[in-house]
């Protein structure tokens, strides 16, 4: 008596169906069956196209493992289930789902249903098959494949989409445990959400984590009284060398991306006085997606740039790399100042020419350094600080260079900082309300034109002091930040003096090299005036500081140039004299005598 033929190795259809509950005469009316390659089992999947002409050939190796599946050599990926489209246009409905076991449970059970061979498989060009007038596209989402819903999203308008329960991957999970497939998907389908809302949903949750996570790693410093303190600290620690004072403005500043309107900042110093190092230095507090940081760009590069640049900051090493006319500069101030940017371009499409309209929302803020003097428009757009070009603070930097040489750079950690400014940008409230603001504006100055636009930086940096110290701030009835005295002192003691300048008044720096200029001309007569080298030996100056520091007050008149030869040394004398310096804005003290104790 012979004994029977063990069965092949690998997967039959007999198999597979026992597997998945369906009838072996079910799946083969649908052409699937049995194929040996090189002595093994393996089920012959069809994929057709709408005609139900066979276009591919996917093989079922295994039910498990991640060998599971492969196409035919040179086959195409290709829905599955394409001829039953019709059908399920007629019903004015169609499910898709992820992978063919899926299908045929849904067929079986009467439900219009396609095919996506896997979750990353799908195609843009697939969605005109489900272009159809009247017909409701429902998406079965399985729990590791919210991206795909995003990708079909994308290209199939008023997608809705279809949340399991659970305990439950798929229509093939709930077909094996006794399921009516039929009434449980009816069930769902009454529920499912558009995929826009779907998608958000995943969204927030995500974002809510990420906060969570976030705020636990920065709570103790948002908590901080001495938030700025801290930031001065940790920049010193890092190596940077001198007055924190600049650091502090751009900390802030960057911060201020999160608010309505964000501080434009300009960076002024000699060349190699450390502008960028100070950058370096302060930027590495922020995470990556806080700002955008290039040399320098074409003139239409920040609109085609698939960069988003709202609520962040734009950084550009040297204001050289901005365009001082025509559209880059037009491009550059509405950048910096206004809600985004609004451009229409030209372009052949289908062989006519067409109009593409590319909007780039804001808010953006921005901030450059320069060694020269900017475009006029551009800089009524900017407040302005200045790198000490003193000797003194040469000698702290090269200290420090001195320290790194004998130690190795700091090496600090910065992550609570990261973590804070990644909270502020997640979960943080980002409405404020400063109760003051009539009392200030009453008190400002108004006698400057650019006041217009730089109380508002003023208003923004007030803002930004209470929206980063917003765990120790009170709320109004609206859940809104209130701005406290406090977030007015910060704001005074970083913004007065740049505030001051931008009015049309000096530096104390500036101050100084014009006394100078008078104190030199006083002892030999104005006539013959005084060269820059006389200037930088009485300030204890390099030259270069000098002509930065007398760059204003020649513009202003204050002192004036005599040599009318071009390339000839510069021979200064006084001119209309240093104005009387007038307040921009108020003390802390005046502006609170009243209100608050």
């Amino acid at each position: 008596m012979t004994s029977a033929s063990p069965p092949p190795r690998g997967l039959t259809l007999e198999a597979l169906a026992q597997a998945k509950k369906l009838p072996v005469d079910f799946l083969m009316s649908l052409g699937i069956q049995t194929d040996l390659w090189t002595g093994k089992a393996r089920v012959r999947i069809p994929y057709m196209d709408e005609h139900g002409t066979i276009q591919s050939i996917r093989y079922r190796l295994a039910l498990d493992g991640d060998m599971r599946f492969a196409w035919r050599k040179d086959d195409h990926v290709l829905l599955y289930g394409l001829p039953r489209l019709r059908a399920a246009v007629a019903l004015g409905w169609v499910l898709i789902v992820e992978g063919e076991s899926d299908c045929w449970t849904a067929w079986h059970h009467g439900l219009p249903a396609v095919g996506i061979p896997g979750k990353s498989t799908w195609r843009p060009e697939w969605a005109t098959f489900f272009t159809r007038p009247g017909l409701e596209v429902v998406l079965w989402c399985e729990p590791d494949a919210p991206g795909l819903v995003a990708e079909i999203a994308r290209d199939i308008a008023d997608l809705r989409v279809i949340i399991p329960p659970a305990d439950l991957k798929d229509l093939s999970d709930a077909h094996v445990r006794g399921e009516r497939v039929s009434d449980f998907v009816a069930a769902l389908r009454k529920g499912a959400q558009l995929a826009s809302a779907f998608l958000e949903g995943i969204a927030a949750e995500g974002r809510a984590a990420a906060g969570a996570e976030a705020l636990e790693a920065g709570r103790a410093l948002l908590e901080d009284p001495d938030l700025l303190e801290r930031v001065a600290e940790i920049l010193k620690e890092s190596g940077l060398a001198g007055d924190p004072k600049n650091a502090k403005v751009l900390y802030l500043d960057i911060t201020s991306r999160l608010l309505r309107r964000p501080v434009n900042r300009l960076i002024e110093g000699p060349s190699g006085s450390g502008k960028n190092y100070l950058l370096d230095h302060v930027l590495r507090l922020f995470p990556d997606e806080a700002y955008y940081r290039l040399t320098a760009a074409s003139e239409r590069a920040f609109v085609f740039t698939a960069e988003d640049f709202q609520h962040r900051i734009v950084v550009i090493d040297e204001s050289a790399g901005l365009h001082q006319d025509g559209i880059g500069a037009t491009i550059m101030r509405n950048l910096a100042w206004g809600k985004g940017i609004s451009y229409e371009v030209v372009e052949k499409i289908d062989g006519g020419m067409q109009t593409r309209r590319i909007d780039k929302l804001g808010p953006t803020g921005l901030i450059t350094t320069t060694v020269r003097t900017i475009d006029a428009e551009m800089q009524t757009r900017l407040l302005t600080i200045t790198i000490p070009d003193t000797p003194e603070f040469t000698k702290l930097v090269i200290e420090e260079i001195g320290r790194q040489m004998a130690a190795g750079p700091a090496k600090v950690d910065v992550g609570a900082f990261v973590a804070a400014q990644r909270w502020l940008g997640i979960t943080g409230v980002r409405e404020v309300i400063v109760p003051y603001g009539p009392a200030l504006s009453a008190l400002a100055y108004a006698g400057s034109v650019r006041m217009r636009r730089d109380f508002q930086q003023l208003a923004t940096t007030i803002e930004t002091s209470a929206l980063l110290h917003q765990l120790q701030r009170e709320r109004d009835e609206e859940g809104r930040i209130l701005a406290s005295p406090a977030d007015y002192r910060i704001a005074y003691d970083l913004a007065a003096e740049s505030l001051r300048e931008a009015a049309g008044g000096l530096t104390l720096a500036q101050t100084e090299a014009v006394s100078i200029v008078e104190a030199l001309c006083a002892s030999k007569g104005p006539e013959e005036g005084v060269s820059r080298a006389k200037i930088a030996a009485a300030l204890n100056l390099d030259p270069s500081a000098v002509t930065l520091r007398l760059r204003k007050p020649l513009h202003l008149g204050i002192i004036v140039n005599l040599e009318t030869v071009k390339g000839k040394p510069a021979r200064y004398r006084p001119g209309s004299g240093i104005p009387e310096s007038v307040p921009v804005i108020p003390t802390p003290e005046e502006l609170f005598k009243d209100a608050y104790v």
